[in-house]
């Protein structure tokens, strides 16, 4: 399957019945929560969650009490049924429809600056994974946070691209290098490498 289809992929993924927040957020909940506690750790006001599936990090959020006033909390996805799920079940966020796949109404976006970009699996959906990660970056302020999120290598049969991303190879280190990206903190929940990630400014400080 070509990146391009991925968007069919997912919306029948989403068509599936009893797909929701509440759900995924039972079956994945260990991770889903660790990237909460980063969220709530740093108190962002601008955040930018790409490829929000059906919005389980903003209901989780809201059900532990994270508080969304005041804040610009942005869900980007390609997936139409995934966003309107999410809207359904979380009307106080913002949402952006965008073929991310082939990496290019992400450019919409480019001229805002968040201090917090979420991006969990998603990079392994995305042609050029690189390009489009140094997009998001781009959209980050000084010192913001990015945090990724990886499916380990044994659990990714259900990629449609049958795509393995892994955030230890040379090729995403020296990407790390070369943006000025510093891993604060990683770990691995589940079937997850999570990885929080701290952009240093223009003097190169944290």
């Amino acid at each position: 399957m070509k990146a391009e289809n991925c968007p069919e992929y997912w919306n029948e993924k989403f068509k599936q019945k009893n797909i929701n927040p509440s759900n995924l957020a039972k079956d994945y909940g260990g991770a889903y929560n660790k990237i909460c506690d980063w969220v709530f750790k740093n108190k962002h006001n601008r955040v930018l969650d790409i490829g929000c599936g059906i919005g389980v990090v903003s209901f989780i959020l809201k059900k532990r009490g994270f508080s969304f006033q005041n804040r610009d909390f942005v869900c980007l996805d390609f997936s139409e049924i995934g966003l309107k799920i999410a809207k359904e079940y979380c009307n106080w966020i913002k949402t952006i429809q965008a073929s991310f796949c082939s990496n290019e109404k992400i450019i919409e976006l480019e001229n805002h600056k968040f201090d917090l970009i979420i991006c969990h699996n998603v990079l392994e959906f995305v042609e050029d994974y690189l390009g489009f990660a140094q997009k998001a970056v781009n959209m980050l302020n000084d010192k913001g946070k990015i945090i990724f999120g990886f499916q380990l290598r044994k659990t990714r049969s259900n990629n449609p691209l049958k795509r393995i991303i892994d955030p230890k190879m040379k090729e995403f280190q020296e990407f790390l290098k070369q943006s000025n990206l510093i891993v604060e903190n990683d770990c691995v929940i589940e079937k997850w490498y999570l990885s929080l990630i701290t952009k240093m400014d223009k003097e190169g400080a944290l």
